[in-house]
C-alpha cells in the first residue's frame, strides 16, 4: 500500500471514529495497525531520501574532481602551447607541417586600454553607457584610421594555430 493510501485510510478512519460509526473498543487496535503501516512506510521513504542525498553528495564530489582534472589538463595544454610557440618563434619558424600536425602563426591586433580615465577625458564617446568599459571596436577603428587615442593603443601579436 502506498503512503498516500495509508494517509487517506487513516483520515477516513478518524472521521468514522469521530462520528461514532466505529465502536470505541475497535478504534485503538485499528489505529495502531494503520499507524504501524504509516511508520513503516515513512521509515522506508526516509531511508530512500537519505540514500538520494548521499548519492547526490557523491556525484557532486566526483563532479568537482572531474572539473579539477579538466582544468589541470587545460592549463597544461596552454603552458605547452606557449612553450612551443616561444621555441618556434625564437628560431624564426612560422609554419611547420608534419604528417599529424600543422602549426602556423597568424597576426592579430587587439586594443589595449592602459588608462581608462585618460580615455574618458579625451574621448568620452568611446566609453560604453552604464558601465565603465571602453567600446573597444570603436577605439580600434579610430586607432586604425591614424587618430591618436589617449589611454588606448593597438597591440600586435602572433597567435599559434594548431591543426
Amino acid at each position: 500500500m502506498r503512503l498516500y493510501d495509508i494517509k487517506e485510510e487513516y483520515m477516513r478512519f478518524m472521521e468514522m471514529a469521530e462520528s461514532g460509526e466505529i465502536p470505541p473498543e475497535a478504534v485503538s487496535d485499528t489505529l495502531d495497525g494503520i499507524e504501524g503501516e504509516l511508520r513503516e512506510k515513512a521509515d522506508n521513504i526516509a531511508c530512500i531520501i537519505k540514500q538520494q542525498l548521499y548519492e547526490s553528495a557523491a556525484l557532486m564530489a566526483e563532479e568537482q574532481a572531474l572539473f579539477m582534472r579538466r582544468r589541470a589538463k587545460e592549463k597544461t595544454a596552454e603552458r605547452l602551447k606557449q612553450y612551443l610557440s616561444d621555441c618556434l618563434l625564437a628560431v624564426d619558424i612560422h609554419t611547420l607541417e608534419t604528417a599529424r600536425n600543422k602549426i602556423t602563426f597568424r597576426k592579430s591586433e587587439s586594443v589595449e586600454i592602459e588608462d581608462m580615465s585618460a580615455l574618458c577625458k579625451s574621448h568620452p564617446e568611446l566609453v560604453k553607457q552604464g558601465a565603465l568599459q571602453a567600446d573597444k571596436p570603436a577605439v580600434k577603428k579610430l586607432l586604425m584610421s591614424g587618430v591618436s587615442v589617449r589611454g588606448g593603443s593597438l597591440r600586435q601579436s602572433l597567435n599559434m594555430q594548431l591543426k
